[in-house]
């Protein structure tokens, strides 16, 4: 071969190259593109979840606050009617309390 065709093989060789090269790297920035994308995604959804999170732990919260509440009352109560009955018992005239304590209206 004489060297004007070693020189037109050579070119026509390196412009494959570079026509290879720029489609490799026309697909590696669409995957890149493609796995940013995906990332983003990612966190959003996870930020998301975070947030649900947040909220649902706001409301147990606030449910086990409020249920607390209500069973320190009903406790309060139970506490106040025992301590009338017991003052009801005691004031009462030992000839009037001669019936069963089952059968006493406070009890």
């Amino acid at each position: 071969m004489s060297v004007t065709t070693l020189n037109s093989v050579y070119q026509h060789l390196d412009i494959g190259v570079v026509i290879g090269l720029t489609e490799e790297s026309s697909i590696v920035q669409s995957l890149k593109e493609e796995f940013t994308q995906s990332i983003a995604d990612t966190e959003r959804k996870a930020q998301l979840a975070c947030k649900e999170r947040d909220i649902a732990k706001k409301e147990i919260k606030g449910m086990r606050e409020e249920l607390s509440t209500r069973l320190r009352r009903s406790s309060e109560r139970r506490r106040s009617r025992s301590t009338d009955c017991l003052r009801r018992v005691r004031s009462c005239p030992s000839s009037s309390c001669n019936t069963p304590t089952s059968s006493r209206s406070c009890v």
